[in-house]
């Protein structure tokens, strides 16, 4: 007697929880089509907004006037007395963060308008470009870090 009441006791938890699990469910759905989410970026209060926009702006203007000043001091004016290796990295550093702070003027057109602006085939564009040009600047920052070394460990093999 004792043991079946435990079962039915048991039995009947279980279906409470179920029952729950779909009231869940059901009230979830009912939610979900009351507020549907958009496709572009999720809503923001209007200050969290502004400064998103502003520090991605900053970012971008930082990165197109730093890294076009490199280029033109080491290309027109010689301005970078290093050895040749580096100086070739250098410039190419500074190309793959100019071309990622030229990306970073299609988010911001996206943060300013609150919509996916570029979106379909441009957005993916970006996107895949972006990363590419952080993965490129990683790797070179690298490559520079290592050729730094050998001019350490090897001195005389690093010619300017």
């Amino acid at each position: 007697m004792y043991r079946d009441s435990r079962l039915q006791s048991s039995s009947s938890k279980k279906h409470h929880t179920m029952a729950n699990i779909s009231n869940f469910q059901q009230n979830l759905s009912s939610q979900m089509k009351q507020h549907p989410t958009s496709a572009a970026s999720p809503p923001h209060f209007p200050t969290e907004n502004n400064l998103i926009l502003f520090w991605t702006s900053l970012v971008a203007s930082i990165a197109i006037l730093w890294n076009s000043s490199v280029l033109v001091s080491s290309i027109k004016y010689h301005a970078i007395r290093l050895d040749r290796v580096s100086i070739i990295l250098i410039r190419n550093l500074a190309i793959s963060d100019l071309a990622y702070g030229i990306s970073l003027a299609f988010s911001i057109v996206n943060i300013a308008t609150g919509e996916n602006f570029f979106s379909g085939f441009p957005c993916y564009i970006f996107t895949m470009s972006s990363f590419s040009f952080l993965a490129t600047s990683g790797s070179l920052l690298a490559a520079l870090n290592s050729n730094k070394l050998c001019c350490l460990l090897f001195p005389l093999r690093c010619t300017t």
